[in-house]
């Protein structure tokens, strides 16, 4: 092979290879990197902690494998962070050959440059050898998996515990139903034995019928010996009735409707035996004693005339009291209408100061400076030299801006990602040891302050937040003054 041939070779090789970035961006990338790498090792702790307290809780296991889960997904995101800055590096230190042999650094340029000692926000030096780097992402991501064995067990346990708690409550509910059907058991047994009394007071109440005839049949004297008769069996039918009622109380709910039932029955019986007990006469023939008839008669008519007298009397005493003077009612009506014309009154005087509140508060929030939402889809990347930018709160490369990260809007929490990576308020780059901003004269974009980057600028959320608070103000001012309106019609009303 000749020169050319090498030369042409050599330039093909060049040509395959993209455009390098400049050595500075790689050192300031890797150092970045290892400050990252620090950071999430530091979080390790955390995950250590939140595994030991589940492991300690005396808590139910539900709860515990509640927290037991959000443990297991901080460790798996800590997985994947400490994998990404594996491949990142891994990325930036393959580049650094390559700046080598295009000639854009020399290997003792580059060495000097990696001497430079470097601390991160805590004072600690920070390490750019590659080695020393691989080894501590292994030794985390090592941790990780015990981390993740210790996790499997505790479930397992977790597990175990709901599986004995599910047999614990099996074996109470099939002990509650064997109960309950016991009950239910006992119940129908009670059911059954008021049925059984039941027959037996309908069959005496036949046999007193029977002896009734049979007595009223033979002599007509013998009625006062049969109503006597009467008396004896319903005297022993109401005995037997306050037994079974005692005896139903005692029984489950299950059997209440039964013995009440029984009840009704055995009132019934008696009832109907005193009218047939006072039928008597005329069953057994009375022609011996129309005398006794004609007293009885003239005794009715008295009743039935001192009857009507009585009620001759409640009549007039319910007229007496339809006819109650409407004063007194007039005077309860008048009496209620200046009441709630008092209500309405000093209504009116409590809703109109509220008015005059809302219109102060209003005012006030008027004076108050604001600005325009901040515009989340204009902070879209266009332009073709930017499609590199690297938002500092998500990370995605080439499609927003930072003032537009819409995975991070909040602006205590972009302020707490911007101090733990180390990174200038104003010009959002990484704090080296002697960093100079170069935007620390900018004004903010939205409140035309200085000091901070338009990302960390809390008057948009402020803005939109005094505007919320003056259009609750008016419409609660609208929905007064509608109040307002109302009250008065109805206080014309009542005048």
């Amino acid at each position: 092979m000749n020169a050319y041939e090498e030369l042409a070779r050599l330039l093909r090789i060049c040509n395959a290879i993209l455009t390098l970035p400049k050595p500075v961006v790689v050192y300031n990338k890797i150092i970045h990197g290892s400050l990252t790498l620090q950071i999430t090792a530091r979080s390790m702790k955390n995950l250590h902690d939140r595994l030991k307290a589940v492991r300690t809780s005396d808590k139910g296991w539900q709860e515990r494998l509640t927290q037991l889960e959000l443990v297991e997904a901080i460790r798996d995101k800590l997985h994947v962070e400490f994998a990404l800055i594996r491949s990142d590096l891994r990325t930036l230190f393959a580049v650094v050959p390559l700046l080598i042999a295009t000639d854009a650094i020399s290997k003792q340029q580059w060495d000097e440059l990696v001497k430079r000692p470097q601390y991160d926000d805590v004072g600690k030096p920070v390490t750019v050898n590659q080695g020393k780097l691989e080894l501590i992402i292994s030794d985390q991501i090592d941790l990780l998996e015990e981390t993740r064995l210790s996790i499997l067990e505790m479930r397992r346990e977790f597990l175990e515990e709901e599986r004995r708690e599910t047999q614990r409550f099996q074996a109470s509910a099939l002990a509650s139903l064997k109960n309950l059907h016991d009950t239910v058991d006992k119940g129908f047994a009670n059911v059954n034995q008021d049925s059984h009394e039941m027959e037996h007071a309908e069959n005496l109440k036949l046999t007193i019928q029977q002896e009734i005839a049979t007595l009223s049949a033979e002599n007509a004297h013998l009625a006062e010996g049969i109503r006597a008769a009467i008396d004896d069996a319903i005297a022993k039918l109401s005995r037997t009735e306050s037994r079974n009622i005692t005896s139903a109380a005692s029984t489950e709910s299950s059997t209440e409707n039964p013995s009440q039932e029984l009840s009704r029955e055995g009132e019934g019986i008696i009832e109907e035996m005193h009218e047939e007990r006072d039928e008597i006469p005329r069953l057994v023939g009375d022609d011996d004693s129309d005398d006794e008839s004609d007293q009885m008669e003239e005794k009715e008519g008295n009743i039935i005339r001192d009857n009507e007298q009585f009620i001759e009397g409640l009549d007039a005493m319910e007229e007496e009291e339809e006819e109650e003077p409407e004063d007194e009612e007039a005077l309860r009506l008048a009496a209620r209408r200046a009441q709630r014309r008092r209500q309405i009154e000093s209504e009116i005087h409590q809703t109109e100061q509220g008015v005059l509140n809302l219109e102060d508060i209003v005012n006030s929030l008027d004076q108050e400076q604001t600005c325009a939402p901040r515009n989340y889809e204009r902070g879209a990347i266009q332009r073709d030299d930017a499609r590199t930018l690297r938002c500092v709160y998500c990370g995605r490369i080439g499609d927003h801006y930072s003032d537009s990260c819409i995975a991070h809007r909040n602006i205590m929490e972009r302020r707490v990602i911007l101090d733990a990576q180390r990174r200038c308020r104003c010009c959002l780059e990484i704090e080296f040891s002697h960093h100079v901003c170069r935007k620390a004269n900018l004004p903010c974009y939205h409140c035309r302050a200085r000091g901070h980057h338009s990302s960390l600028c809390d008057l948009p959320e402020r803005s939109e937040d005094i505007r919320n608070r003056i259009h609750h103000a008016l419409e609660s001012r609208r929905m007064a003054l509608d109040r307002i309106r109302e009250l008065q019609r109805e206080l014309q009303e009542l005048h």
